[in-house]
C-alpha cells in the first residue's frame, strides 16, 4: 500500500511540477539564459583577471640592456628660424621727389652694384651748378688773395737778404777803415822812429873824435839836418792826426758791430710779419672755400644717393618702388642673399652658459627630412632679449593632474609652463641645402662635447644608493618564479646624450647585460578611479 501510495504521490508531483512549468515556461526559459550569461561572464571574468595580472607583470618586469660602445655626443636642443645670413634694406637720403625709373621686379636675381631704381635730381642739379659756381669764385678769390700774400713774402725776404748784406757790408767796411787807419798810424810812427835814428846817426856822426875833418862841427850845419828836422817836427802832429782818424774808425766799428743785433732782428721781425701775413692768408683762404667745398661735396653725395644699387648679391624679397611715386623717405626695396643662410634662435638661462661661439651644430628641418645641416655658433647674446611663456602648468581632465599621467609612451603628459629668460643666438650655416627657404624652422642640436668609443648605457640604467653612491644592476641569471637576479656594480657618470650616458668602473665590462628600472607610476585605472573617490569624472 504504501508503494502503491508513493507512486501515486510521485506520479502527482511530476504532475505538478509539468503544470508548473507550463505554466512558467519563459520564467524558467529565461533562467536558464540568466545561468548560461553568469557562467559566461564568470570564464570571462577569470580570463580577464588573469591577463590583467600577466599584464601587470609584464609592465612592472624591469627592461634590460647591454653596456656597449658608442659615440656620445653632449648636446643642447632648441628650435629657430633661417634667415638670410646678409640683406639690406636699401632707401635713399634723397627726399621729397619722385621716383623716375625702377629696374627690377619682386623676386628678382640681382649682384652686387645692380641698378635697383633712380630718384629725381632736377632740384638737386641745380643747387650743384650755383655751388660750383660759388666754390670758383671763392677759389679764385682765394687764389688771388694768396698770390698777393706770396708777393709780399717775396718782397720782404728779398729785402731782408739785401738789409743783412748791407748790414754784414757796413761792418766790412767800419773794420776796413779801422785796419788803414791803425795801418797809418803805425806806419807814421815807424816813420818818426826812423827819422829820429836817422837825426841821431847825423848828430854822433859829427861829435865822433873818428870822424872825418871835413864833418867836424855843428851837425845842424849839415845838410841832411834841415829835411830830418822838418820830418821831427810834422811827423808827431801826422801821428796825433792818424791817432784820432783810428779812434775814430774803431769807434765807427764798434758802433757797428753793437747795432748788428738790434738791426738784425729789426730786419727779421719784418720779415716774419710777412711770413705770419702769409700763413693767414693761406689758412684763411683754405677756410673760406672749405664751405663751398663741403656744399658742394654734400650735393654730388646726394645726387650718387639718388642713384639706388644693392650692395649685396641676393634676390629681391620686397619692393616698395614705384614708377613715378612721390619718395619722403623710408625702404625701398629688400635684397637678401639667400645663398648664405643663418639660424636665429634663443637659449634659455639654464643652457647659455654652455654656448660658445664656434661650436658645431646639427640643422634639421621639416624640409629637408632626415638629411643634416652642418653650422657653427656665430655670435651668442650678452644680454637677455626677454621671456618666453609656455602654456600653462600642466593640465586638468576631469578633475585629475595631467602633469602626474607618467609612464605611457615613455613619457609623460604635461603643459610645461615657464617663464625663462632668453638670449638670443646666431648660427651660421655652412651649405645650406637648396630645399631650404628663409623662414622655415630649424631643429638645432648645438655640439656641447663628444666621445667615440665609450662604453655606455640608457641613462635610466644608473641608479643612486641612499649615500649618493652610482651604479648599475647586472644580471646574474633568474630565480625559480623566472625574475632576474642581479648584482650592483658601481661606475662613474661621463659624458650624457639624450639617451646615453658614458659610464667607467673597475667591474665594468663590454657586452654586460643590466637592468633598466622604469619609472615608479601608476596605471591610467587607479588613477581615474582616484580622481573619482575624489568627486572625479
Amino acid at each position: 500500500m504504501s508503494s502503491a501510495r508513493s507512486a501515486r504521490e510521485n506520479g502527482r508531483n511530476k504532475k505538478g511540477v509539468g503544470i508548473w512549468l507550463k505554466k512558467h515556461k519563459k520564467l524558467c526559459i529565461l533562467s536558464v539564459i540568466l545561468l548560461i550569461i553568469a557562467v559566461i561572464v564568470g570564464v570571462i571574468g577569470i580570463r580577464i583577471n588573469r591577463a590583467m595580472e600577466e599584464l601587470q607583470r609584464e609592465a612592472n618586469r624591469p627592461d634590460t640592456a647591454k653596456v656597449e660602445r658608442r659615440t656620445l655626443v653632449e648636446s643642447v636642443s632648441t628650435t629657430g628660424t633661417f634667415q638670410a645670413a646678409y640683406e639690406s634694406n636699401l632707401t635713399s637720403e634723397v627726399t621729397n621727389t619722385t621716383i623716375q625709373g625702377v629696374y627690377v621686379k619682386l623676386g628678382d636675381r640681382v649682384s652686387a652694384g645692380d641698378l635697383i631704381c633712380v630718384l629725381d635730381t632736377t632740384e638737386l642739379e641745380e643747387d650743384l651748378a650755383d655751388a660750383r659756381k660759388d666754390l670758383a669764385d671763392s677759389e679764385k678769390s682765394s687764389r688771388e688773395d694768396l698770390e698777393r700774400a706770396q708777393r709780399q713774402l717775396n718782397d720782404a725776404t728779398r729785402t731782408r737778404d739785401e738789409s743783412i748784406a748791407d748790414l754784414d757790408e757796413t761792418i766790412n767796411n767800419a773794420l776796413t777803415n779801422w785796419q788803414e787807419a791803425e795801418a797809418d798810424r803805425i806806419e807814421l810812427e815807424n816813420r818818426l822812429a826812423e827819422v829820429e835814428s836817422q837825426m841821431e846817426q847825423l848828430k854822433a856822426s859829427y861829435e865822433s873824435p873818428e870822424g872825418e875833418e871835413s864833418q867836424k862841427g855843428n851837425y845842424m850845419d849839415s845838410p841832411s839836418y834841415s829835411s830830418l828836422n822838418e820830418q821831427l817836427i810834422s811827423l808827431p802832429g801826422q801821428i796825433s792826426t792818424a791817432q784820432r782818424a783810428e779812434e775814430r774808425a774803431k769807434n765807427n766799428y764798434d758802433t757797428a758791430v753793437a747795432d748788428r743785433e738790434s738791426r738784425l732782428q729789426r730786419i727779421n721781425d719784418t720779415y716774419q710779419s710777412a711770413v705770419e701775413n702769409y700763413d693767414s692768408a693761406v689758412e684763411r683762404n683754405a677756410n673760406a672755400s672749405e664751405r663751398e667745398r663741403e656744399r658742394v661735396a654734400e650735393l654730388e653725395e646726394r645726387i650718387a644717393a639718388a642713384t639706388v644699387r644693392t650692395p649685396i648679391d641676393g634676390i629681391v624679397t620686397d619692393l616698395s618702388a614705384t614708377l613715378w611715386a612721390d619718395y619722403n623717405g623710408g625702404s625701398l626695396a629688400v635684397v637678401k642673399n639667400t645663398d648664405t643662410l643663418r639660424v636665429e634662435a634663443d637659449i634659455d638661462e639654464y643652457d647659455i652658459n654652455k654656448i660658445q661661439i664656434g661650436q658645431e651644430v646639427v640643422i634639421r628641418s621639416n624640409a629637408t627630412g632626415d638629411a643634416e645641416l652642418t653650422g657653427i655658433v656665430g655670435s651668442v647674446a650678452p644680454a637677455a632679449s626677454g621671456s618666453e611663456t609656455a602654456g600653462g602648468s600642466g593640465g586638468s581632465i576631469a578633475g585629475f593632474d595631467l602633469g602626474s599621467l607618467e609612464g605611457m609612451s615613455g613619457g609623460s603628459i604635461s603643459g610645461g609652463g615657464s617663464d625663462d629668460v632668453v638670449y638670443p643666438i646666431l648660427i651660421d650655416v655652412a651649405i645650406p641645402g637648396t630645399e631650404v627657404k628663409v623662414g622655415m624652422t630649424a631643429k638645432l642640436s648645438i655640439i656641447l662635447s663628444k666621445q667615440e668609443n665609450v662604453l655606455s648605457v640608457p641613462f635610466d640604467a644608473i641608479q643612486e644608493d641612499e649615500d649618493g653612491t652610482l651604479f648599475v644592476e647586472e644580471i646574474t641569471g633568474k630565480d625559480e618564479e623566472g625574475e632576474y637576479t642581479t648584482r650592483k656594480i658601481l661606475v662613474t657618470k661621463g659624458v650624457e646624450s639624450d639617451y646615453y650616458v658614458e659610464i667607467s668602473g673597475p667591474d665594468v665590462k663590454e657586452g654586460m647585460e643590466i637592468i633598466v628600472p622604469k619609472a615608479e607610476s601608476k596605471s591610467i585605472f587607479d588613477l581615474m578611479q582616484e580622481a573619482g573617490a575624489a568627486g572625479g569624472m
